[in-house]
């Protein structure tokens, strides 16, 4: 809890009809959350009336009135964004101030977050089933810098900025599909995942025996680059069912005459 006291006049004197202090607690009911969730926050001001201000992000969501000295506050999760979110609750120009935490913003520099490189790039253990991970900018792998990824959880895959583009720097290890090289998974522990938006370059998207997954506005283009070789740059397979591509765009130039997008041993 965060307390702001404020004297409303020197010693003893009353001013502007004010008591002689103010005491705003501001709590929340969580410091840390995940994108698409809601918070809460709880406003205390003991024998206090009327109306407090309350804002997110500097912008005010709610002036509700005070019920025997306490409101209670949900906090729309169109309200918070990804990263630090700031409260601010304000009474009788005395305000209280607090921050919680989003997690989901995946970036080039957030990505060790979210996914574990010792681990074949598989989620991280504290990634929850069903968290939103919204994918922003680029991320351009490399040998000093690898972006694998394995989702190996149902997770919802988003781009809110729209600018989200992936290139593993695939190259395959062997023209029959032994090695396929680096790539982005969505494996059996990942059924049920959605992914929408994101956009792939040179990349191997592999989906392997995984199970009810949609890829919607997801595009993969490779160039110049060996992706894909004898399993296909965009790889359904492996008893994957359910699958539902749809809005993708896939694309191959010179990349040693492997197709563009693949079913191996996939069913609906």
């Amino acid at each position: 809890d965060e307390a702001v006291n404020a004297g409303s006049g020197t010693g003893n004197v009353i001013q502007n009809n004010l008591p002689l202090d103010i005491d705003v607690i501001l709590d929340i009911e969580n410091d840390s959350i995940w994108l698409g969730n809601t918070n809460v926050a709880t406003i205390t001001i003991n024998d206090a009336t009327g109306n407090v201000e309350i804002k997110v992000n500097g912008k005010t969501i709610a002036t509700p009135e005070l019920n025997e000295g306490t409101v209670v506050q949900t906090i729309s999760a169109d309200d918070i964004v990804g990263g630090e979110n700031t409260v601010e609750a304000t009474y009788m120009g005395v305000t209280a101030t607090k921050t919680f935490y989003v997690y989901g913003v995946v970036t080039n520099e957030t990505y060790s977050i979210y996914f574990n490189r010792s681990n074949s790039g598989r989620l991280s253990d504290f990634v929850p089933e069903g968290a939103t991970l919204d994918f922003q900018g680029k991320f351009l792998s490399s040998a000093d810098e690898p972006f694998a990824m394995e989702i190996n959880k149902p997770v919802n895959i988003i781009t809110s900025t729209n600018d989200a583009y992936i290139d593993l720097n695939t190259t395959a290890g062997s023209l029959m599909g032994e090695n396929p090289g680096n790539r982005f998974t969505i494996s059996f522990n990942g059924s049920g995942t959605n992914m929408t938006g994101i956009k792939f370059h040179n990349s191997q998207l592999w989906l392997y025996n995984t199970h009810n997954v949609t890829l919607d506005g997801v595009s993969n283009v490779i160039e110049d680059k060996q992706v894909g070789s004898g399993v296909g740059a965009t790889s359904i397979r492996a008893n994957s069912t359910n699958v539902t591509v749809k809005n993708g765009y896939f694309y191959t130039k010179n990349n040693g005459g492997s197709s563009s997008l693949v079913l191996a041993w996939a069913d609906y």
